[in-house]
């Protein structure tokens, strides 16, 4: 990956003539997205499939990461103001993503990887549960396919409901205490937990993000099109920040400076884009040719 910029000074003083308008600097945050994308794709996919034995901690970190980078190819595909909900959708989970790689990273939780590992099979527990008991209490609609979902309740409940007990106790009837969430804390308690920055990432976006994906007309009643638009310039903004954010985790965790060449140079260009793109977009309404360029 490669970012040309063949702006000068004197070139960045006379972009400013131009307003930035709300297109143009949606359009700058897509130039993230698509950097982002190159990066991972050229850089940190390639390591990730060749590493060799990961750990635990690894496979947990690689695993948000291939959750973000696919979001990234999200937001870049989803290019229209009519893509609103999917994109604050995304951008919810990107918000997500980042917080739990921060919590596993700093080790805010004890144990903190075995629990986000345990809470995998959890969920994955009680959603064969939920399936199997609904369906035997109305056979009527069994489908006879729920084959899978039983073999693994019979086969690991009993291990993944000990490991709920060691890890997070009993509830008050004596069961297993299942957590919401592997840090038993909301968005908004665990963006706390990290620092000032995040707190107020959360809170700045995450309302918009539950009004478009959850139901009901608080994300669009009296919305003009500029709105949506914006709601899209937002999701692009936190996706990219997540991204750039986890890479930077990756960096220090996994010493990818040092495993991958040019990954800190090529980390902090990432960092650079939005304000680069924005600035040729200005000077290309003056006239001028493209002066910022991604070579993939």
């Amino acid at each position: 990956m490669f970012i040309e910029n063949r702006m000068t000074v004197a070139d960045a003083a006379r972009s400013l003539q131009v307003p930035a308008t709300v297109d143009m600097v949606t359009s700058a945050h897509m130039a993230v997205l698509e950097a982002c994308d190159v990066f991972a794709e050229k850089l940190v996919t390639p390591f990730a499939m060749t590493a060799l034995g990961p750990s635990d901690r690894e496979r947990a970190l690689f695993g948000l990461y291939y959750r973000l980078s696919a979001l990234i190819k999200t937001g870049i595909l989803l290019d229209r103001p009519v893509h609103f909900q999917s994109l604050t959708g995304a951008s919810r989970t990107a918000i997500e993503i980042y917080v739990d790689a921060v919590f596993l990273h700093k080790n805010l939780i004890s144990d903190g990887v075995e629990r986000f590992h345990t809470f995998t099979d959890v969920q994955r527990l009680n959603a064969a549960k939920r399936l199997v008991k609904y369906l035997d209490d109305n056979p009527h609609l069994d489908d006879h396919t729920t084959q899978p979902q039983r073999d693994f309740i019979n086969t690991r409940a009993v291990g993944i409901n000990a490991d709920v007990v060691r890890l997070w106790g009993t509830n008050s009837s004596g069961a297993p205490n299942v957590p919401q969430h592997w840090t038993q804390l909301n968005l908004l308690d665990r963006a706390d937990r990290v620092d000032d920055d995040t707190s107020m990432l959360a809170r700045r976006y995450y309302d918009l993000r539950n009004f478009a994906v959850h139901t009901g007309v608080a994300g669009v009643q009296g919305i003009e099109r500029s709105g949506f638009t914006i709601m899209c310039l937002l999701s692009f903004e936190a996706i990219g920040t997540c991204f750039i954010s986890v890479m930077q985790i990756l960096m220090r965790e996994l010493q990818l400076h040092r495993a991958i060449t040019d990954f800190a140079i090529r980390l902090s260009e990432l960092e650079q884009v939005a304000v680069l793109a924005l600035t040729d977009l200005r000077l290309r309404h003056l006239g001028d040719e493209p002066k910022y360029i991604l070579h993939p």
